[in-house]
């Protein structure tokens, strides 16, 4: 009764008005209360915070301008509004977030994936258009909101009953469950994404979701197309960032793999077919590719072979012609004049008829025939070929929310064509398949069967940036893992004590003892008789898979099954597919055992497929064109570098830290200034105790913390060996490669230094198998690109996601249950987002009203919950820079520089506490930045730390202003070595405009001899306490070191610093080795080396 008399008082319009004019009121008194008056705050206040995070007291006045401040105009656009900073309505809020450290780095995606795939706390305004229907294209109904929910916010049955019981109280009736899952399935048939079922050859069923269907679905996606490298880019080595600019996309595909065709103003053309360019030369296209904005191909010049007894000829070509031969020549694709149907002679006749539709590609022991017109021009039937390659990978995870037990094998991929900004976001990971039963081998089998299928058939699907029909291919361009499921993707051992460790090059050891030689340690560390850097012999793809076949038939052979795995272990091969069908085959017919007549039937089978399809016997990427799994399965740093290197580095210096040395690291780690390295905070406690139960992000920290927390306890050698370490780390790290030869030269440098100083501690090490891949990282570099493209954190922290499908999941058939999960979070993202979608009943392409799109479009709260954050992809939309907390606490608070206001004649100035200077980067008090001249934007930078940051305001117009101490340059510190800076004593003021980056400074304690004080209150329950910690006191407010460590901003780091590197000599790298070996020989351990000395090292017998 109550409850009724409440909601039809609720209805009346008196309360209605009453109730709007009560929020009015609140929001006017909110705004009021929100800019405080601070003008008058006195300069001498001291924030006590800031002495706990490293940063000093700003210098007093007078300020002065820098001498290269812009003019007053050069802050604008043309129009006059402020080009940096957000409307004033949303830049006056409070919901901003106080912790400048969130600010994120180009290599944050490295070991914590929680940077590009959410949006910031505050909700910038990001007016954009909806996309519109285009004509002949019927928008679809709005579709029935998700109530459930999907992947990354799964509601239970009991949780949406609960939820449903609440809303009706308020007359809201929410659809039934089974009415949910009715529409969803409903869903699934509109937009084709249902599961696809299958059998492995071991008789497990496994499901999945169509790989040619997502991608479909992502060429029809407005947000993902227009971004999305159909084509290789020639960058020339300069300024290398993504993946479309690799040398495998753009020079090493096979002809099978690359884009067939490419469409120019109104015209298509297609490799292999002959044209006719403006200059009356005919030419054969090879290779399309982009530099910059202008299509190019790659041609050759044919050989005509003429029959002397009628009118026909032969065109000819050298067959398997590199990219960089200097028989192709770059023709711009729009000089093509004429195709192979107009080419004429002088007597009319034309060329396609006098060569019998026929190219032939020429070899010493082959010949290649192609047809002329090239195939897939009738296959494409005047739609536009879409080439997308897929950076394809797999993991194990747990599917129990304790992250223990029930391991489930899964696939996910990225579009190898969208640039890093958005592969690193969840809402561009795509989830293919997953099972707890069936192993990676097993599941691979369908989705390879796709991508030949794709490969030589295409799938159509809907362009919507040019509102047309294409056809989609696709070829794998790496494959991502760690070791173990790299060494099963490509049938090799995993590394260990395998007799063959790599899998990418030919190192061999004939036992396990025969390690310890001189012999394996320089095959191991790549060093030539002279101390020269070598590289080994390749691994042949096409080898391994002879080896693999060549197990097979040995298993068929009269002898125990111990041979069979001596054989696979000296050939360096294990096909975990084919062994675990030759295991059951020797288990069915071992000697005194009667087979069952299901087991008969299995072993006839198993011979039957053999002599029909024995590809399905044997692992599936060995049939998939285009891809070579001893190049394409890049070095991946997250597991070889983080979780191997440094991982055997700090466990291995922890252990060795004495009882009483623990609490000063402790003190040390809680004094590190951490601004500006993309670090959220700094765990001094769990740093110090748990380095056994470190994941990635934590090492990184390690990394970059080093030289100012352990470097102080090390000896002299470790010193060396860390400050190598250290060294190489952010060149690792780097996400963008001004110079490829220039990165390739510092980078092994940097490598055979640091393995200089490991291999002089033990030659030990050998044991290791990932520190021997750290050497065939430059390899993978040259391949791919920067490391962190192929870098699998960011499908590690998609492992979550997959978890959270599985607890939902009623496990009685998990793979299914998380496969129609995924299936329908993907029509839901594909309605919300604007994609197009093919409607059988109508036959057009069809997508969802702006009233559906909208809520994806209009909400960052929905994008964010779906993984995408435009922030990151889209930066000018989001008006940077911009003013990101208004608020200055107490302590901060200063009065107006006079010469800044009177610098800014007529401007109201008001003091602010963080500005945003992109999307990635917060200036605050502290921040050490970077700047110079707006003009000479490339000359040498000064550094400086920022004291206070103004807003100025002149009318329409916004000025954003820092006030800094200047720093000077100095020379290189020897114990740290890295650039010395020492503080000025006049302060300077200059325009946001004027910055050029955000860098790490810590201060010089080892020079300035810092004590360890018990002065730092321990916090808890968000109170100080009266117990104390150890906290470093700094000695001086001047003398400063540009960390050279840092991870975040790389280039800005090295390039201010701008110290040179010393390479070491050959005879150094081979003086190492041997004295390795004698460290490793007195050690004494129980594989340690056989015999003799001189039978290990004879120059040492010596």
């Amino acid at each position: 009764m109550l409850k009724a008399s409440v909601l039809k008082h609720m209805k009346y319009p008196s309360h209605i008005q009453r109730v709007a004019e009560y929020h009015v009121a609140r929001e006017q008194a909110r705004t009021q209360a929100d800019i405080p008056e601070q003008r008058n705050s006195p300069p001498e206040l001291v924030h006590m915070e800031r002495e706990e995070h490293g940063f000093l007291d700003p210098i007093p006045s007078p300020w002065h301008p820098f001498d290269g401040l812009p003019d007053e105009q050069s802050h604008f656009d043309k129009d006059g509004a402020n080009r940096g900073c957000a409307d004033e309505s949303s830049i006056y809020s409070e919901s901003s977030t106080s912790d400048s450290s969130s600010g994120i780095s180009d290599a944050s995606q490295i070991s914590e994936y929680d940077s590009n795939n959410e949006a910031d706390d505050e909700e910038w305004e990001l007016p954009r258009p909806g996309p519109q229907p285009s004509p002949g294209v019927n928008p679809a109904e709005p579709a029935e909101p998700d109530t459930s929910g999907y992947t990354h916010s799964i509601m239970s049955r009991s949780l949406y009953n609960y939820v449903k019981a609440m809303f009706k109280l308020f007359d809201i009736k929410l659809p039934d469950w089974n009415t949910v899952r009715r529409e969803k399935k409903a869903l699934r048939g509109l937009l084709g994404m249902d599961v696809h079922a299958s059998k492995s050859i071991l008789n497990i069923p496994t499901y999945g979701l169509s790989l040619p269907k997502v991608l479909a679905q992502e060429v029809a996606n407005p947000i993902v197309s227009p971004l999305i490298d159909y084509f290789p880019e020639e960058a020339h080595g300069r300024g290398i960032y993504k993946l479309s600019q690799s040398k495998k996309w753009l020079e090493e595909l096979d002809p099978i793999s690359r884009a067939p065709m490419c469409r120019v103003g109104e015209r298509d053309w297609f490799l292999f077919e002959p044209v006719q360019i403006t200059s009356d030369e005919v030419v054969i296209p090879l290779f399309f590719y982009r530099e910059g904005d202008v299509m190019c191909a790659k041609c050759v010049t044919p050989d005509y072979h003429f029959d002397g007894f009628s009118s026909n000829l032969r065109l000819t070509f050298p067959a398997g012609l590199p990219f960089g031969s200097p028989q192709l020549k770059s023709v711009v694709v729009s000089s093509f004049d004429f195709d192979y149907t107009e080419i004429a002679g002088g007597d009319g006749t034309l060329l396609h008829e006098r060569c019998r539709h026929s190219v032939y590609e020429l070899s010493l022991d082959c010949v290649t025939w192609h047809h002329v017109p090239n195939p897939w021009r009738a296959k494409e039937n005047g739609r536009i070929i879409r080439h997308l390659p897929i950076s394809l990978y797999s993991d194990d995870t747990s599917g129990n929310q304790s992250k223990r037990w029930n391991k489930h094998i899964s696939f996910y991929f990225t579009l190898s064509g969208l640039p890093p900004s958005m592969t690193n976001q969840n809402y561009n990971c795509h989830y293919l398949t997953t099972s707890n039963q069936a192993g990676a081998m097993e599941l691979a089998a369908p989705i390879v069967s796709e991508l030949r299928t794709m490969s030589n058939e295409g799938f159509p699907t809907f362009d919507c940036t040019i509102q047309e029909e294409v056809l989609l291919i696709s070829s794998v361009l790496c494959f991502l893992g760690d070791s173990p499921m790299h060494a099963e993707i490509t049938s090799t051992p995993i590394p260990g004590n395998a007799l063959h460790p790599c899998r990418m090059c030919a190192l061999y050891s004939e036992s396990v003892k025969e390690k310890a030689t001189i012999a394996y340690v320089s095959r191991f560390f790549m060093i030539g008789p002279t101390g020269s850097c070598i590289s080994a012999p390749p691994r042949s793809w096409g080898q391994i898979k002879a080896h693999c076949y060549e197990v097979w038939y040995m298993a068929h052979k009269p002898q125990r099954k111990t041979a069979v795995e001596d054989s696979s272990s000296e050939l360096g091969v294990k096909d975990i597919l084919n062994r675990t069908l030759i295991d059951r085959r020797y288990a069915i017919l071992a000697p005194g055992k009667v087979p069952t007549a299901r087991e008969k039937v299995f072993v006839e089978e198993l011979e039957q497929i053999f002599k029909e399809l024995p590809e399905t016997l044997f692992n599936s990427f060995f049939e998939l064109d285009g891809f070579d799994g001893c190049q394409d399965t890049p070095v991946e740093i997250l597991h070889v570098f983080l979780l191997g290197v440094v991982k055997y580095m700090v466990g291995d210096f922890m252990r060795s830290l004495a009882p009483k040395q623990k609490p000063l690291v402790k003190a040390r780690y809680q004094s590190f200034n951490i601004d500006g390295l993309n670090i959220a905070s700094m765990q001094a406690e769990y740093l110090t105790r748990h380095f056994a139960n470190f994941i990635g992000k934590d090492y990184r920290i390690v990394l970059q913390a080093a030289p100012f927390v352990l470097f102080d306890y090390m000896d002299d050698d470790q010193l060396e060996l860390w400050g190598a370490l250290c060294t190489l780390a952010p060149l690792i790290f780097q996400t963008h490669i001004e110079d490829m030869v220039e990165y390739q030269l510092h980078l092994i440098h940097h490598i055979r230094k640091f393995l200089y100083f490991l291999v002089r501690s033990t030659a030990q090490w050998v044991n290791k198998p990932k520190i021997h891949m750290l050497l065939h990282l430059m390899d993978s570099v040259l391949r791919f690109g920067p490391p962190p493209l192929y870098a699998t954190e960011k499908f590690e922290g998609y492992n979550s996601i997959l978890r959270n499908a599985s607890i939902h999941s009623n496990r009685q058939s998990p793979g299914k249950d998380i496969s129609v999960i995924f299936g329908d979070y993907r029509n839901v993202r594909q309605l919300v987002s604007g994609g197009y979608f093919y409607d059988k009943q109508s036959g057009v392409y069809r997508r969802a009203s702006p009233a559906v799109i909208s809520i994806f479009l209009d909400n960052p709260s929905v994008q964010k919950s779906m993984g995408y954050n435009a922030e990151t992809v889209d930066v000018t939309s989001a008006g940077y820079p911009a003013v990101r907390k208004w608020k200055v606490p107490t302590g901060l608070k200063v009065g107006i520089p006079p010469e800044l206001q009177a610098h800014l004649r007529g401007y109201v100035l008001r003091q602010v506490n963080q500005i945003s200077w992109n999307s990635k980067t917060v200036l605050a008090a502290g921040s050490f930045v970077t700047y110079n001249s707006g003009v000479d934007s490339k000359g040498t930078p000064h550094l400086g730390q920022i004291s206070h940051l103004w807003e100025g305001r002149k009318g329409g117009r916004v000025v954003l202003y820092l006030c800094l101490s200047p720093f000077a340059f100095e020379g290189v510190d020897t114990f740290y070595n890295m650039r010395k800076v020492k503080r000025q004593l006049e302060g300077t003021f200059i325009s946001i405009v004027n910055v050029r980056a955000k860098l790490n400074v810590q201060h010089n304690c080892h020079n300035g001899e810092c004590p360890i004080t018990l002065t730092r209150a321990v916090r808890l329950e968000r109170q100080d306490t009266t117990n104390f910690s150890g906290e470093v006191a700094h000695s001086d407010r001047e003398n400063y070191v540009v960390n050279l460590a840092s991870l975040a901003n790389t280039l800005a780091h090295r390039d201010f610093s701008g110290i040179p590197f010393e390479s070491l000599a050959d005879r150094s790298h081979l003086s190492s080795l041997h004295e390795g070996l004698a460290k490793w020989h007195a050690s004494g351990t129980r594989t340690g080396p056989p015999g003799p000395l001189e039978a290990v090292d004879p120059a040492l017998g010596t």
